[in-house]
């Protein structure tokens, strides 16, 4: 299998060199009858080494982000029959846990964001729990409830995905987001599912617009409200991704169902693109974090 060589976040090493990585975890695993877990990974890597593993007989792997849509998961690797052990039964019962929870948390953050709404951004959750210490690959996605939408900011929910291991620590070392004082409890990660959250670029929050043609460049232009031009130099300088992948042309052509990546800005989701009489595109996305 030809494997992609672009770079990856964790300490310039590309996505083949850290496929390659845990391939190799993973094979020592399975001589020792083990299973091997990797830390939290971007959605285009998990994706690899899901690819490199599907047509092995002698080795499993298994990704989970604590919920159906998460981007960054992490990924139990090892021999079949023991991944099947692990992850293979889905308990639903009334006081029964998911397989998940042997590896991933939901952190339910509370606080009172009503006179300082800005310190509840995706960065600023981000940035306070990494402040307690801890590294981005124990941290999985951060869920936070789009601003405008119906939620209560004098007692507003925050979710966070990290490893079950560092739930305890975090349970106690996350005070504050901000200036703002919170409390970080471990909830069950079925509650996952009932959050309002942002990241979900749900049809709830969808804006539509117009613009010139189904290129990138125009389409992140309208969606993020930005000239084309800085689009474009933006296009040049990495700062975009289509699918979480970089996008190197700026004529590259989005359809529905696509999710553009603008670094320091945020993500927008395709929900349509038509072309409506006046040979404009139409197009329908929605913003998330």
């Amino acid at each position: 299998m030809r494997l992609v060589t672009k770079a990856s976040s964790r300490g310039g090493e590309s996505r083949k060199d850290l496929v390659l990585k845990f391939a190799g975890r993973a094979e020592r695993a399975a001589e020792r009858y083990q299973t091997s877990v990797t830390p939290f990974l971007p959605l285009a890597t998990w994706r690899d080494l899901e690819q490199y593993f599907k047509r092995r007989a002698d080795v499993a792997c298994v990704a989970t982000g604590g919920y159906e849509e998460a981007e960054r998961r992490l990924v139990v690797l090892g021999r079949p029959e023991l991944v099947q052990a692990k992850t293979g039964v889905e308990l639903g019962g009334e006081g029964e846990t998911r397989w998940e929870e042997d590896y991933v948390a939901c952190l339910s953050i509370n606080g009172n964001f009503k006179f300082d709404e800005k310190k509840r951004s995706h960065r600023h959750v981000l940035g306070s729990i990494l402040g307690c210490g801890i590294g981005r690959e124990v941290v999985g996605d951060v869920l936070v409830p789009p601003q405008g939408s119906s939620v209560d900011e004098t007692d507003l929910t925050i979710h966070a995905i990290v490893s079950a291991d560092m739930s305890d620590f975090l349970e106690h070392s996350l005070t504050r987001i901000g200036r703002v004082p919170v409390k970080s409890t471990r909830v069950p990660l079925s509650e996952v599912v009932n959050l309002p959250s942002s990241n979900s670029g749900s049809e709830d929050n969808a804006v539509m617009r117009t613009c010139s043609s189904s290129r990138i460049d125009a389409v992140a232009s309208a969606s993020f409200k930005i000239s084309r031009s800085k689009v474009v130099e933006a296009v040049k300088k990495g700062e975009i991704q289509l699918n979480w992948e970089p996008c190197t042309k700026p004529g590259t052509v989005v359809s529905k169902g696509d999710v553009i990546t603008f670094r320091g800005r945020g993500r927008s989701r395709i929900l349509s693109l038509e072309v409506n009489r006046r040979d404009r595109t139409v197009v329908e996305f929605c913003l998330f974090t």
